[in-house]
């Protein structure tokens, strides 16, 4: 019987060698077919293109001032500022949302998204013509009917079909602690990639125009305006007829002038009753002196001569009797000059009282103080009926001018709640005159397309495709092709060895050559006739 061993032994570079060597042939075929295989995929592989663009995010009226609307609320407002990190995020969010998707395959029309039709400039030429599928191209859309027919896909509409094309083919980043946004989009074809990023960008600008701004905000202003232009000048006329009615110029100084009139007639009227008061105690006083002062009065006495000392003290003391009077009516009881009277009465009674004439023939006639004081009387009646007369007068002239005062009062509240009115419709309307400004100029820079979001780098035309990378697939493709030889030489190599053995022929193989792949072998034969077979194995 003969015994093949197996032994574990150190590969050398040179047994590799030998080993490919002698497996030459299908190592050779299948390092082509792999070449082959590559240059054919690198051939007929479909080629991407990329245009790139830039959105510069600058700070501007968007992301500073409040919109048109907000500024007219009449309560205090709360502005909660915007970071720069979070403005710039929902930039990117609605760059990459389904809405800026469609609004691209809309103005594009999708059998151009999708390459079933040219793609038309400006001047209405093809800017390129629309591409027969390649291979892959077919096989992807042959598969995809197969999946609708088995029932394992839902069967898209081609504007569906262009919006998912379009964003799977859609980059949009922005780097850190950077205004700069970055748009790529990849195709097959350059000038589509150029125009679906110029329109992306564009439609996004018009659209943060229009997501920054009130819309309707300019005719809603304006119509307010006009209806508050229509109350203020209601308002106004009001004020107006008014005043023609009620006379009402300048009411602070025409209320100014009735207190003055009413102080004075006032003034006047406590002097006139002061002065009827006093004329009314003299009346009084003078009518009691005519009860007491009898009517006629001793003129002579024929018995002797006559006391003129005695009868000028009672002249006197009569006259002081009368000023005692008039003055009893003006002061009080303590007054000085009252007390000095009564005390020169006193004393010229006292005197009288010791003195005593001797009348024996008197002559009688008219009291002169009788008549005086009638006199007196008569002249002080007159000043009271014209004190009365002036004091009722009076009177009624302030009773009249405080009437008026109250007139005034009212018409004065009427004309301030008018005033108020027509202040606060003005300054309503000035509100929404302004406001309405606003309106105009945001309409002005929404229709000029000026915003705080720049195109800082239109999409550009880049007719090299960065796909495939042909230098990068053919270094693979060598890669692969040389892994793919060694391989088949290798396992060429274990088929030779284990699948030819003699019958009787026994393998014999060590207890460490488990982890041996490369092998070696020199087939000599033995004296006997015997085939043997040295094997050499390392792990």
């Amino acid at each position: 019987m003969t015994n093949v061993s197996i032994k574990r032994q150190e590969t050398s570079i040179g047994d590799i060698f030998a080993m490919v060597f002698r497996h030459r042939r299908r190592a050779a075929i299948v390092f082509v077919s792999v070449v082959v295989a590559g240059l054919v995929y690198i051939a007929l592989a479909p080629r991407t293109y990329r245009s790139e663009g830039r959105l510069y995010l600058r700070l501007g009226r968007e992301n500073s001032t409040l919109d048109s609307i907000t500024t007219m609320r009449t309560d205090p407002t709360v502005v909660v500022p915007q970071s720069r990190e979070s403005e710039l995020n929902s930039a990117v969010d609605i760059l990459n949302s389904r809405h800026m998707a469609e609004s691209v395959v809309n103005a594009l029309c999708a059998s151009v998204i999708l390459g079933n039709a040219p793609l038309v400039d400006d001047s209405g030429a093809a800017a390129n013509a629309p591409k027969s599928k390649g291979l892959f191209s077919s096989i992807k859309q042959v598969i995809r009917q197969s999946m609708v027919s088995l029932g394992l896909s839902d069967k898209l509409e081609e504007k569906e079909v262009a919006i998912l094309e379009l964003s799977g083919g859609l980059l949009v980043s922005r780097k850190r602690d950077s205004n700069v946004i970055d748009i790529a989009f990849d195709c097959d074809s350059p000038r589509l990639s150029q125009a679906v990023v110029d329109c992306l960008m564009n439609n996004f600008v018009q659209y943060h125009i229009k997501m920054n701004r009130s819309e309707g905000a300019h005719s809603f202003l304006s119509e307010q305006k006009d209806e508050l232009l229509s109350a203020l000048t209601r308002a106004e006329e009001n004020v107006r007829n008014l005043q023609a009615t009620t006379g009402l110029v300048s009411p602070v100084e025409q209320r100014r002038a009735l207190v003055a009139q009413i102080a004075s007639l006032e003034d006047e009227t406590r002097k006139t009753q002061a002065s009827l008061a006093s004329v009314e105690s003299e009346i009084a006083m003078l009518e009691k002196m005519l009860m007491v002062i009898p009517q006629n009065q001793v003129i002579s006495s024929m018995d002797g001569m006559s006391n003129q000392g005695t009868d000028g003290i009672r002249q006197q003391f009569y006259a002081l009797k009368v000023q005692e009077q008039g003055l009893a009516s003006k002061f009080t009881n303590t007054h000085p000059s009252l007390v000095a009277v009564r005390k020169q009465i006193a004393d010229a009674e006292a005197i009288m009282k010791a003195e005593q004439a001797s009348q024996k023939h008197v002559t009688t006639g008219v009291n002169r103080e009788y008549e005086e004081v009638t006199l007196t009387l008569s002249r002080r009646r007159p000043e009271q009926i014209a004190n009365q007369t002036k004091l009722a007068t009076l009177e009624s002239q302030l009773s009249s001018v405080r009437t008026k005062l109250e007139e005034l009062s009212e018409n004065e509240l009427l004309l301030t709640r008018a005033e108020r009115e027509v202040e606060a419709r003005n300054g309503d309307y000035k509100k929404y005159v302004s406001a309405l400004e606003q309106a105009r100029i945001e309409e002005a820079l929404s229709a000029e397309r000026i915003s705080n979001i720049q195109i800082a780098q239109h999409g550009s035309f880049q007719p090299r495709p960065i796909k495939p990378q042909k230098p990068l697939l053919a270094a693979l493709t060598l890669a692969m092709a040389l892994a793919c030889s060694f391989l088949i030489a290798l396992v060429s190599e274990f088929s030779t060895i284990f699948g030819r053995k003699e019958p009787g022929s026994q393998v014999v193989a060590g207890d460490d050559e488990v982890a041996g792949f490369v092998i070696s072998h020199n087939v000599t034969r033995n004296t006997d006739g015997v085939s043997v077979l040295k094997q050499k194995a390392g792990a």
